[in-house]
């Protein structure tokens, strides 16, 4: 996908645009987030269906900085093409800006893809296991190299299905980070997916993680089953 030409006032009107955002504004981080769905035109002319984050003081301690503050979609531009260059799919990553306290990040649109989540809920198990036979390698090269998505549940899964087989892409990569080692990856991840989906199990992901990392699937029983006595405890002392 070719990157976006962005030059003079055309960025100061995609910091100040009014457009609908896809969910309520994020007021984490001390600042402000917001997704909006746009139509741009590349450098060689095509128009493009993409999806801008703008961000105001929604920052991060980066480390290569001096732990100065950065806003977070530097660190989702730079997750992005670190996938991208493994061969993961993920949105390309079309322009990105910062100016002060703003910045903004534009990525294509994967068209034609549907969320984990929804997808499942109209599929057969035929179809459910094609899905399982091409993520599970996805996963598996993303963690080979160490690296925790961070925040994998079945909206951050992308699906594809047509007659040239199945295609699976990963988002929502502002969080991901990498870990001392690949299995400390792997289990992080999919107990977090698997507590997000309930119709899946850690058996979904074998024989191939097992075999890949020994005795994952206990250390991921476990991580889910650490978080559920949590949630219950909480749940408790907001009761109490």
């Amino acid at each position: 996908m070719q990157p976006i030409a962005i030059k003079g006032s055309f960025q100061d009107q995609i910091f100040n645009a009014q457009l609908p955002t896809l969910e309520p504004l994020d007021y984490g981080r001390g600042g402000t987030s917001s997704v909006a769905r746009i139509v741009c035109t590349t450098i060689n002319g095509s128009t493009v269906n993409a999806y801008l984050k703008r961000q105001y003081k929604y920052s991060f301690r980066d480390w290569r900085s001096g732990f100065l503050k950065r806003p977070t979609v530097l660190r989702e531009q730079r997750c992005i093409l670190k996938l991208e260059r493994l061969g993961v799919q993920v949105p390309s990553v079309l322009a990105y800006r910062r100016s002060g306290e703003k910045a903004y990040l534009i990525t294509e649109a994967l068209e034609g893809f549907d969320d984990f989540e929804a997808t499942l809920a109209r599929i057969d198990l035929n179809a459910r296991a094609e899905i399982i036979s091409v993520m599970v390698p996805t996963l598996l090269l993303m963690h080979a190299h160490r690296w925790h998505h961070g925040a994998l549940h079945p909206r951050h899964i992308l699906v594809k299905i047509n007659s040239g087989g199945v295609q699976v892409a990963l988002i929502g990569l502002e969080k991901m980070r990498r870990r001392l080692t690949a299995r400390s990856a792997a289990v992080r991840d999919l107990s977090s997916l698997i507590r997000h989906t309930s119709e899946l199990t850690v058996d979904d992901f074998n024989p191939d993680y097992e075999a890949k990392y020994p005795g994952l699937t206990g250390a991921v029983q476990e991580r889910i089953a650490l978080a559920r006595r949590q949630r219950k405890y909480f749940a408790r002392r907001e009761i109490d």
